[in-house]
């Protein structure tokens, strides 16, 4: 058995996430799926399965990870993770540590003591192969987030090593990028080494694992091989926030009338000094409108927010707006945060939009009331970005520019998105939504403007949909 762990107890914090009576084990050639909803234990289980919480976040952890008979638990064992173990973080931005891709995948050979001239050659082949060879030498900071993603992947597996651990590797990646981390992970099983996957977006991963196990508040709720699926394993998995259904059907019409022009783009061009993103770009977004925006990654499109958003300077074009209050909300949720405890930045929503509608969050989140004392920087991916979204709900936006919300989201808190969006309609508010998601095109769009090749041009939601799920089949 390459990976053979055991964990009686895993956790950390009087507040944190605990682990309970964990088994897992995983052959050379052979690959697992984690599932299960935001907080339910997955990504402390990632921290456990590597030592990562034992020796760098000061958890406690009674049991064991032994890969290659090494115990990545123990203080010895965990100096080997980077040779053993291949490892994707949820967040890009919490990975990454050096300035250029030729960089950070470079890192990683030099510290395993490899050549200069074969990280040289290796570090140009992985970029290549992952869609970065020509942004080798670009600042990090000028990456989309689906660009960050392929870079986290091209660290992760560049040394070979013969475990794979992936921690919601899908998330801000585009369709090409999904189908390329499929092929990889096929290629790899078949070269013998071994993968873990932990995936709210089961449906991208179910026909290349041998086993998938449900995790429910810190515990193995249940696991099937993939062989013996059943109807009510797959309903089980979506009681728990699990996708495991692919969107088929876009509405046709809008549910809501729209309003009066709150902000638009006329003849807008895009870019960064003298490099020009997007060009000719005419927009504008209406009072309860949802417009949709779907591309490559490194397309042009969070470029696009931000420079309606304000943040950016046009190159040309102009910009108008009816509204003082255009809120952009990041892919990386942790940029929303301003205080140090869940319970503070609850008490600023508070301070702006009133009690009841904090008291409804509790109501939609239960959850909260068990990570009140913590800081939102150590709550889940899914839960940042449900947190992230109710702040920006209590900035009081005209126009609100939401870029990847669902990065991270299971079934059950991207329901809750959903209504939390009606209620912004509701309230004569405009939004513009950029993602990858076919979910979103299918369930809220009104327009969908497809962002490539540095045009802008709007599509039907069908048309949309065909295009996201096309490299998938």
């Amino acid at each position: 058995m390459l990976l053979n762990a055991k964990f009686e107890y895993a956790g950390y914090g009087s507040e944190g996430f605990r682990l309970v009576d964990i088994v897992l084990g995983v052959d050379e050639g052979s690959s697992i799926l984690v599932v299960g909803g935001s907080g339910s234990g997955k990504s402390t289980l990632f921290l456990a399965l590597t030592g990562a919480l034992s020796n760098l976040l000061n958890g406690d952890v009674k049991g064991y990870s032994i890969v290659k008979g090494v115990d990545l638990v123990s203080t010895e064992g965990f100096t080997n993770v980077a040779r053993l173990v291949g490892i994707v973080l949820q967040d890009p931005d919490k990975q990454i540590a050096m300035s250029t891709p030729y960089d950070e995948v470079g890192f990683t050979l030099e510290n395993l003591g490899y050549s200069e001239e074969l990280v040289r050659k290796l570090v140009v082949d992985v970029l290549e192969r992952f869609g970065l060879g020509s942004k080798m030498l670009r600042e990090v900071e000028e990456l989309s987030g689906g660009e960050k993603r392929r870079l986290t992947l091209a660290s992760a597996i560049v040394h070979k090593p013969p475990l794979l651990l992936f921690d919601e590797p899908t998330a801000s990646m585009d369709p090409w990028g999904i189908s390329e981390v499929r092929r990889f992970i096929i290629d790899q099983l078949k070269a013998g080494r071994a993968s873990i996957v932990i995936e709210h977006k089961a449906r991208y991963f179910i026909d290349l694992v041998d086993e998938i196990v449900l995790i429910d508040n810190g515990r193995i709720r249940a696991r099937r091989r993939t062989s013996e699926l059943d109807r009510e394993f797959m309903n089980m998995l979506l009681e728990h926030g699990v996708d495991v259904l692919k969107p088929t059907i876009c509405r046709d019409k809008r549910e809501h009338g729209v309003g009066d022009v709150l902000l638009e783009a006329k003849g807008l061009t895009v870019g960064y000094d003298d490099e020009v993103v997007l060009d000719n770009v005419d927009l504008e977004v209406r009072r309860r409108e949802i417009i949709v925006l779907v591309g490559p990654n490194g397309s042009g499109k969070t470029s696009l927010m931000k420079t309606l958003a304000g943040f950016i300077k046009p190159l040309g074009g102009e910009i108008n707006s009816k509204c003082n209050n255009v809120v952009y909300v990041p892919q990386n949720p942790d940029y929303m945060f301003l205080y140090t405890s869940v319970e503070e930045e609850l008490e600023y929503i508070k301070r702006r939009i009133g009690e009841g509608f904090v008291r409804k969050l509790y109501v939609e989140a239960p959850w909260l009331r068990k990570v009140h004392g913590l800081s939102p920087h150590k709550l889940s991916h899914g839960q940042r970005r449900w947190l992230a979204l109710a702040i920006a709900r209590g900035l009081n936006p005209c126009v609100i520019l939401l870029d990847e919300p669902t990065t991270g989201l299971d079934l059950v808190l991207y329901r809750h998105m959903k209504e939390w969006i009606k209620t912004l309609l509701g309230e004569n508010v405009g939004i513009v939504i950029s993602t990858h998601d076919p979910r979103i095109v299918c369930d809220l769009a009104d327009r969908v403007y497809m962002v490539s090749n540095r045009r802008v041009r709007e599509v039907s939601p069908k048309h949309a949909l065909e295009w996201l799920e096309a490299p998938l089949k």
